[in-house]
């Protein structure tokens, strides 16, 4: 067995009774991080489970197991994981997520709640606390959120679009494929790549335009230059800061970008030059692009774009309710 499991086996006595006959005896979905150097560097299993079950009435997906090993830490594996578990919700119609922890979890539980898990209180046996993250959601809970705080309760891919200003944000192929490494022309595993930025859901973005009208909460549409051009992903701003000092740039997006500590200071021509740095959460990754006819089409932009600019109003609600069909 593989060395992940021993510390599960150290918290949940039968660990490996219950694994043998419920998660392979079951066929539950589960899901493996391959580490570097072999072996499982992360793990999640789930199964549905029915409102006498769960205790929440609707169509509901338990998570069983979710572990990552403390010495593969550092690469955002657990957001590698979150991401397939959120993708594979959506596609399957799962209206809550769920897991139990223990009360002295409380990394995990801090954690988790950073991406819309809410404590719902202990487990009926009262040894566990119970964390739920409700991905349905009611006109109420539009009009009560903020535009980030319901992509955080809500999504990944939930986000609110309607009057919530948008723009176009150009990346050139190799940049794209590393900060969105699932994009399906790349024909790529969701684990095939071991670098913080493309797997995490909490990405950054560097470029030297000059727009300074981005705001938290805002929608990003990123656009493949050169080969295969298109809209291929979709982001929700996080937080923007224009800066010059290549040191602050950096502490600012830590292990969110894939630029190098070098190349950032190219960027910033020594301090010389501003770089406008946005955090920003993924919601969404494209099965198919959307071309630039139907986005020139559409008035989402009039030419390919060489920096990052805002979509007219029109067309911000064209391309988002191709997205977010459900928002």
């Amino acid at each position: 067995a593989d060395p992940i499991f021993d510390s599960l086996r150290v918290d949940y006595p039968g660990f490996d009774d219950w694994f043998r006959t419920r998660v392979q005896a079951e066929n539950r979905d589960s899901w493996v991080v391959e580490g570097l150097t072999g072996g499982y560097a992360g793990v999640c299993v789930a199964k549905e489970e029915s409102p006498a079950e769960s205790g929440l009435f609707g169509h509901t997906l338990k998570v069983c197991t979710f572990k990552v090993a403390d010495e593969h830490g550092g690469f955002r594996y657990g957001e590698s994981l979150l991401k397939v578990l959120f993708d594979y919700a959506e596609a399957n119609g799962y209206e809550y997520l769920y897991l139990t922890a223990r009360p002295d979890k409380e990394h995990l539980i801090d954690w988790l709640s950073e991406f819309g898990f809410e404590n719902a209180g202990a487990t009926p046996k009262g040894d566990e606390l119970r964390l739920v993250k409700r991905r349905h959601f009611t006109r109420v809970d539009l009009d009560e959120n903020d535009t980030y705080e319901f992509h955080v309760k809500f999504g990944p891919p939930g986000a609110k679009w309607d009057g919530v200003p948008a723009f176009i944000v150009p990346i050139v192929p190799k940049f794209q494929e590393r900060l969105f490494p699932e994009t399906p022309h790349q024909q790529a595993s969701l684990f095939s790549g071991h670098e913080a930025h493309g797997n995490g859901l909490r990405k950054a973005y560097l470029c030297r335009s000059t727009i300074r009208s981005i705001r938290r909460g805002d929608l990003l549409y990123f656009y493949r230059s050169q080969q295969n051009q298109g809209v291929t992903a979709v982001g929700v701003v996080e937080d923007v800061q224009a800066m010059s000092d290549p040191k602050a740039i950096v502490t600012f997006v830590g292990k969110r970008t894939l630029y190098s500590y070098e190349e950032v200071v190219a960027m910033a021509g020594d301090g010389g030059r501003e770089v406008l740095a946005i955090n920003f959460r993924q919601a969404k990754v494209l099965t198919s692009p959307i071309p630039v006819e139907q986005l020139r089409q559409h008035g989402v932009l009039t030419a390919p774009p060489q920096n990052t600019q805002s979509i007219p109003e029109g067309g911000a609600e064209w391309i988002a309710k191709q997205v977010f069909p459900s928002c």
